[in-house]
């Protein structure tokens, strides 16, 4: 019984453990694989710049204008996030009313106890 116990956890952290991250690692490989001169990334450290130029194992990184600097390919995590330029819209109600954003309910009354001064 505690053979089947232990075969059962190692196939539970196979499949949500080692196998996620695999694919996670095989992914990131073939972001940094398919990087090219010119492209804006953010480093795992979080440092944002304009890849210049690009070899095996290094990538030079401009991070500010004439600021260059010299890093391991590896170290590049990701593309940078780009806000949505689109307004955020109101949700609805269940009732298929819209509604306005949440306010404080304290910042509510304390409004409407000024208006009525």
């Amino acid at each position: 019984m505690a053979l089947v116990f232990l075969f059962v956890m190692l196939a539970f952290m196979w499949a949500f453990v080692i196998r996620p991250q695999q694919r996670k690692v095989k992914e990131h490989r073939a972001f940094v694989a398919g990087l090219a001169v010119g492209e804006d990334v953010v480093t795992t450290a979080g440092i944002h710049g304009t890849i210049t130029d690009l070899s095996d194992d290094r990538v030079r990184l401009e991070i500010a204008p004439g600021v260059v600097i010299t890093m391991a390919r590896l170290g590049i995590g990701h593309y940078p996030y780009v806000a949505s330029a689109e307004p955020e819209t109101p949700t609805a109600d269940p009732d298929g009313s819209e509604s306005a954003p949440d306010r404080d309910d304290d910042a509510a009354e304390a409004s409407s106890d000024d208006s009525s001064e």
